[in-house]
This record gives structure tokens, C-alpha cells and sequence, in this order.
């Protein structure tokens, strides 16, 4: 079993940010959705040692023009805890 997950987002198939290190099942890529393009993200399982599962894949979303300003709108460039984007959330 994994004891972390590295995430990571991308948007018309280019990485959107930096992966992302975590230890829970969710993840809200939202705050970095601020761009119209189709996205999807991708999941690598960690063990305690560090070593790599094999990478899992979301289906691909499209984020219309009016959804990335919603979400401009609501985060403004900033992630949940107020620093600069990078942190993400989303279930996967």
C-alpha cells in the first residue's frame, strides 16, 4: 500500500505547476484551473522507502472560458491557505 502520492496537473497535456507530495486521497486542482484548456491530472503512489507505483491517469475535463473565470474569480491567483498558486485538492 502507499503511505504518500505524488499528484500532478496538466492542461492541454503540458504540467501545470510542480508535483505534489500528499498523504491523503484528495486533492482540489480547482485554484490552479484559471486557464480555459482540457486537464486532467495524474496520481503516483509512494511507498515508505520512497519507491514509485505505477502511475494512474484521471479521464480528461474540459474547462470552459467561464469556468476559468469562476475560478479566478474565486481564488484570485491564490491557493486556499492564501499563498501563491501551487497547492491543489482535488478527489482522484
Amino acid at each position: 500500500g502507499a503511505s504518500a502520492y505524488l499528484v500532478m496537473l496538466y492542461r492541454d497535456a503540458k504540467r501545470v505547476g510542480h508535483p505534489h507530495r500528499t498523504s491523503v486521497e484528495q486533492y482540489d486542482f480547482v485554484p490552479l484551473m484559471q486557464t480555459a484548456g482540457v486537464y486532467h491530472f495524474k496520481v503516483i503512489p509512494l511507498t515508505k522507502q520512497g519507491k514509485r507505483g505505477q502511475a494512474a491517469e484521471s479521464a480528461w475535463r474540459n474547462v470552459t472560458e467561464a469556468e476559468a473565470a469562476q475560478n479566478r474569480e474565486e481564488w484570485g491567483g491564490k491557493s486556499r491557505d492564501g499563498s501563491q498558486k501551487g497547492k491543489f485538492h482535488r478527489i482522484f
